[in-house]
């Protein structure tokens, strides 16, 4: 599975770079807020459960979720209910991932 780490790594740093360029962008813009729904597609040549241990082993927030609901006997449970989300949302094929992920952009600029 470590053979996917750098999918994982290039999705996230892909949403660092939109990131730091929309704050970029606001240092040269007057001021004004902008509020949209916004989508990033999550891809990568491995399975959504594949894509589920990947998130649980090296992202961050995930990490914390799946240690706190092991604290609690829960990380099965939590395990299967991602498992069943990252399936149901996956528009790949059995062996690929691709899952649209709609998130709120704020643009602030001054």
């Amino acid at each position: 599975m470590d053979k996917h780490l750098g999918d994982i790594v290039a999705a996230i740093s892909e949403l660092n770079t939109i990131i730091s360029l929309q704050r970029d962008n606001n240092n040269n813009a007057t001021s004004r807020e902008d509020i949209k729904n916004d989508v990033y597609i999550f891809n990568g040549q491995f399975s959504p459960v594949e894509f589920v241990n990947l998130f649980k082993n090296y992202y961050g927030p995930s990490m914390n979720a799946f240690e706190a609901a092991d604290k609690n006997g829960k990380a099965d449970e939590l395990q299967q209910e991602l498992e069943v989300l990252f399936n149901s949302q996956n528009k790949g094929g059995k062996s690929t991932t691709s899952i649209p992920a709609t998130f709120l952009r704020v643009t602030v600029n001054r």
